[in-house]
């Protein structure tokens, strides 16, 4: 099973295949150097996602995994579903996140980490490794699951890829189910400010009024987002974009705007859930505008130490970045509670991953209501007693 040569020597990681709209150009440290592009259509996306769906050629298969047989030659893994006569069929690159879905189903807890460590010594580690998942999946694979697979463009390439590994019971609502139900539930002639698409995640960000897109303006949004691997659920949730530099914001609870369902069950749940929620978003986005607006008259004595802590969960050199985002001629310049909202969400904007800069952008949201909270109880934020 000689797999192709990529640019990842264990498996394929989860890329940024689409990132259109309204952005913001990032200098190395993170600061904004400027912003631009124009919001797209939602029918754009649409189209788009249709075009998307036909290349990859997605097919789920129920089956069970000591059927699959999956090899660590030259570094990388890959998989062949064994047939009646032994193996056969395409082989297939796995991605980062199906790995780890059928190392939880086959092997023992830090499993993977042995086998990744064997298979990249050499020949008769990786031999090892092989042979060790094969007993291991022969003696533990028995249960059905969902396999995911999809054609990728590797290296110029097209190549047959296991895209995750789910639970028979996973609803399959897909990028394109879940436009489709905007689409039909009032979001057809909204302006998208942001599309986000990576092999794991989707986000859109969508104007819900037409306040124009100039310095200075805050836009009430409704951010949907949708996982084909299991990353995430279906979510929806209101919040705020700030025009001179698109930082974004999204609710965290139900109570502001943000809702959430799993892929389970009757994907025929899901297009009614859609235009639920979808309701409730409008109505939230404009009272997160209102909380920022807030928050630029709550005081605090020191910033600095106020995002350090409030970023110590992401690790030292993020905290410090955010603190240093706090000079960014983008951020709010006053010593408020708006300022240290500006950092965080402006230090999200420079990650990655989808999951990361969601993360990040919840702090900022959960800073802005506890400091509220205690602007109203103090009358100011005191970080030193």
């Amino acid at each position: 099973m000689n797999a192709l040569a990529t640019t990842n020597n264990w498996t394929l990681p989860n890329r940024r295949l689409l990132n259109v709209g309204m952005t913001a150009t990032l200098t190395e440290h993170g600061n904004i150097a400027g912003t631009g592009g124009d919001p797209i259509e939602l029918a754009k996306v649409r189209s788009t996602l249709v075009a998307i769906e036909a290349k990859q050629d997605a097919r789920d298969r129920t089956r069970t995994l000591n059927q699959l047989r999956v090899g660590f030659i030259g570094g990388h893994a890959s998989g062949l579903w064994m047939v009646t006569n032994g193996t056969g069929q395409e082989e297939m690159l796995i991605t980062r996140t199906a790995m780890y879905d059928l190392a939880r189903c086959i092997l023992p807890g830090h499993g993977l980490a042995t086998i990744r460590r064997l298979a990249q010594t050499d020949e008769v580690g990786e031999k090892i490794a092989t042979a060790s998942w094969a007993q291991l999946a022969h003696h533990y694979g028995n249960k059905e699951v969902m396999v995911r697979e999809v054609n990728m463009n590797i290296n110029g390439e097209t190549r047959r890829v296991i895209r995750a590994v789910r639970s028979t019971k996973y609803a399959t609502f897909s990028h394109l189910d879940l436009v489709t139900a905007l689409m039909a539930n009032g979001y057809a002639d909204k302006s998208v400010l942001n599309w986000t698409l990576e092999d794991d995640r989707m986000r859109l960000r969508i104007a819900l009024d037409d306040t124009p897109w100039a310095d200075g303006n805050i836009l009430p949004i409704a951010e949907w987002g949708n996982s084909e691997t299991g990353r995430g659920a279906v979510k929806g949730k209101g919040g705020k974009i700030k025009v001179v530099c698109t930082n974004g914001m999204t609710a965290t609870q139900e109570r502001f705007g943000a809702f959430s369902t799993p892929h389970i069950g009757n994907i025929e749940r899901l297009a009614p859930w859609v235009m639920d929620v979808a309701e409730n978003i409008d109505v939230a986005a404009n009272g997160i505008v209102e909380m920022y607006q807030r928050s630029l008259e709550v005081a605090v004595d020191d910033l600095h130490t106020l995002v350090m802590n409030r970023m110590a969960g992401f690790g030292e050199d993020k905290a410090k970045k955010a603190v240093a985002l706090l000079a960014d001629p983008t951020t709010t310049v006053e010593h408020v509670l708006g300022a240290a909202v500006d950092a965080i969400t402006l230090c999200a904007q420079s990650e990655g991953d989808l999951v990361r800069q969601e993360q990040m952008e919840a702090e900022a949201m959960n800073l802005m209501s506890w400091g509220l909270t205690q602007g109203e109880t103090h009358g100011s934020i005191r970080v030193h007693n």
